[in-house]
């Protein structure tokens, strides 16, 4: 069992790799809730590096890059958690239409926003997007 006080070491060869990266994850998660990304980080990364093939892992790692204002970074874990149909691809499309914003890509964001807008019946509710950026972008 990882605990706080384990060392992180991403090169463990655990009969079991899939206990030891849902460890990694839950531990990521905590730090994430307590908004210690950089913390959370390192953890994603090791189950990452432990499951590379868990797709759902990109997920949190991406969140955290994101708040890490490593936006290039996130996008592409937000990517990679994308190509496997994931249950919260709402959730993905905001983050990714909201990174692709801010980096300026604004046909990109704009094509997820109308997946969003599409798959929420219209309502713009809950959006990383401010209101002037979705304006922005559903205008344009």
């Amino acid at each position: 069992m990882y605990t706080e006080n384990t060392p992180i070491n991403a090169e463990v060869n655990e009969p079991n790799d899939h206990l030891a990266a849902q460890e990694m994850l839950q531990l990521g998660k905590l730090y994430a809730g307590s908004q210690r990304f950089d913390e959370a980080l390192t953890y994603y990364d090791c189950a990452i590096a432990l499951q590379p093939r868990v797709v759902s892992q990109y997920y949190y790692r991406g969140v955290a890059l994101f708040h890490l204002n490593r936006f290039e970074e996130a996008l592409r874990d937000f990517e990679r958690a994308l190509s496997s149909n994931p249950w919260n691809v709402i959730d993905i499309l905001n983050y990714t239409s909201c990174l692709r914003y801010r980096l300026g890509d604004t046909k990109g964001a704009r094509e997820e926003l109308e997946r969003i807008i599409s798959a929420k019946s219209g309502y713009t509710d809950g959006l990383l997007l401010n209101d002037r950026e979705v304006y922005q972008l559903t205008a344009a």
